[in-house]
């Protein structure tokens, strides 16, 4: 084989090379393009969804630890154990998603710089101030406005069929 067949042959494998990658480079462009876009309306989606009130079910302290605060928020339909519904008030509460979620969240307090030197790795004490906890809730439910009796919730929850609303919500 002479030395210009040879480079005629390398010539063409190269631009075949380069012509398959540009389909198939192409394609990744538009696969990558299409999930972009699919991950864009899921996030436009939770903004949406974020101020829209839904039905969630929290499990309340009724005696030990504080009275009215909240051990859990899941949405509605979910199966508690027979502990959970023997042990706590179960309410129902047309909440959005951010009230739902400030329910379960502690208080606190931004700590000085000295208490909190040396804990976490350096990329967390960067990415986020310092802060004390001051309470397990910051927020609580306000059952003493309800008419029930807690040492006699291991006979069944007395509110199973009543949908609350964010009115029973009281900060600390």
């Amino acid at each position: 084989m002479t030395k210009n067949k040879i480079i005629i042959i390398a010539l063409v494998l190269a631009a075949l090379l380069v012509a398959i990658f540009l389909v198939v480079g192409g394609k990744m462009e538009d696969v990558l393009r299409k999930k972009d876009a699919k991950n864009q309306e899921v996030i436009n989606k939770t903004e949406l969804d974020k101020d829209k009130a839904e039905i969630y079910e929290a499990l309340v302290e009724v005696k030990g630890g504080e009275a009215g605060d909240v051990i859990a928020v899941l949405p509605a339909g979910h199966e508690w154990s027979e502990t959970e519904e023997t042990s706590y008030l179960i309410l129902k509460i047309k909440l959005t998603l951010e009230d739902a979620a400030k329910l379960t969240k502690p208080e606190t307090k931004p700590s000085s710089a000295e208490a909190s030197a040396g804990k976490g790795n350096k990329n967390e004490r960067e990415m986020r101030p310092p802060t004390e906890t001051i309470r397990a809730r910051a927020y609580r439910l306000k059952i003493e406005t309800l008419n029930f009796n807690p040492d006699e919730i291991w006979k069944g929850q007395p509110y199973a069929d009543k949908i609350f609303d964010k009115d029973l919500i009281q900060k600390k």
